[in-house]
């Protein structure tokens, strides 16, 4: 029986996966062990994310594929043109690939080739020093959600990431992998408090750091902050789910800090200080970014805004703010019950404090 490996396990690859079935072709899968229906249906499913081109060549190499190949991913068809290489099967070439994932390259092609295309331009370099990072939300949703992730997002400038709380669960690698992010380029995370819905997701990244060291697979070394109850937290529990193997790592490469309150650290080459925001629920800590020209991004966590972190959220670039619902949903949501507020509430908050951008989560 002809092998065929499959780069990818969502409800798209899937139509891929049972076609190639149907085919006659026995299925080997590779993506992120996160539910998806591929896992099922494939003959061979191996829990490789799909950004870890070289641990997926390698177990193709056992496997002695007839073809790989992928359906509606772009990061998917860069793993799949590599590891096709590394077998000397037919793939697309590396020029193919760039214009078909870069969309520059894409119009230029368009355009040489005399496809219609709308005007567009290639921008070398921004002055802005803003414009310089990137911020990518993982997830947007509050601790119950179920169509979405809990929230949680990156700040990066090039290859190297900061993270801003883990989510509830192992989903936070799938969200990092949909992103295009690979996990061994955040070097630095930021846990604001304990609860579950933020606080899980970093044991998973813990778990992958550790198990990547005692493999000989990450080199790298890895901070995480928190005020003193995180940390604790993250430590106790470390040596409890993790193997010896791994937590030997943990302050020797992988960093667990305590900050508190009003503490500065350099991130990314940025000041940032991090600052309690009294919650009258669990202790929580948010933090300011500060860039040139006194622009600055404020996260106030995931609780409404309290008058202690005015000088860090009054006139900043960019505020990052709970809205549990809507303010005509108040009633069905009861979000003041929750200690949350509504998209109004953030919104006048905003303006009230000369805020430039919101941007609103926690929903």
């Amino acid at each position: 029986m002809k092998k065929i490996v499959i780069i990818g396990a969502n409800d798209f690859q899937n139509q891929l996966i049972l076609k190639a079935k149907e085919m006659g072709f026995e299925t080997h899968v590779f993506a992120w062990q996160d539910g998806s229906i591929g896992e099922r249906t494939a003959d061979y499913f191996y829990p490789v994310s799909i950004v870890e081109i070289d641990e997926v060549l390698e177990k193709c190499k056992e496997i002695k594929p007839d073809a790989v190949a992928t359906i509606a991913s772009d990061l998917a068809n860069i793993t799949v043109s590599k590891v096709a290489a590394g077998l000397g099967l037919p793939g697309n070439t590396p020029e193919c690939i760039e214009i078909s994932t870069n969309k520059y390259a894409m119009r230029s092609a368009f355009l040489k080739a005399g496809i219609p295309t709308p005007a567009f331009y290639k921008v070398d370099q921004v002055q802005d020093e803003l414009y310089k990072m990137k911020l990518t939300i993982l997830g947007t949703g509050n601790a119950k959600v179920t169509k979405c992730y809990n929230t949680c997002f990156t700040l990066n400038e090039g290859k190297e990431y900061f993270m801003i709380d883990g989510g509830g669960g192992s989903t936070i690698l799938k969200q990092l992998e949909d992103a295009g992010i690979s996990w061994k380029d955040i070097s630095t995370i930021f846990v604001t408090h304990k609860h579950i819905d933020h606080l899980l997701g970093i044991i998973w990244m813990l778990r992958m750091y550790c198990q990547g060291m005692a493999r000989g697979q990450f080199d790298g070394e890895v901070v995480i902050f928190g005020h003193d109850e995180v940390i604790s937290l993250l430590k106790q529990m470390s040596q409890m789910l993790l193997t010896a193997k791994e937590t030997k790592y943990i302050g020797e490469k992988v960093h667990l800090k305590e900050v508190k309150d009003g503490e500065e650290r350099m991130i990314l080459g940025h000041k940032v200080t991090f600052f309690d925001i009294l919650s009258t629920k669990a202790k929580q800590f948010g933090f300011c970014m500060e860039y040139a020209d006194g622009k600055k991004l404020t996260c106030c966590g995931d609780e409404p805004y309290n008058e202690c972190e005015h000088k860090y959220a009054v006139n900043s670039t960019w505020l990052l703010h709970e809205a549990f619902c809507l303010f005509s949903q108040a009633d069905k949501f009861k979000p003041y019950e929750k200690h949350h507020s509504t998209v109004k509430d953030a919104c006048q908050l905003a303006q009230e404090l000369n805020v430039d951008n919101l941007i609103l989560y926690h929903t």
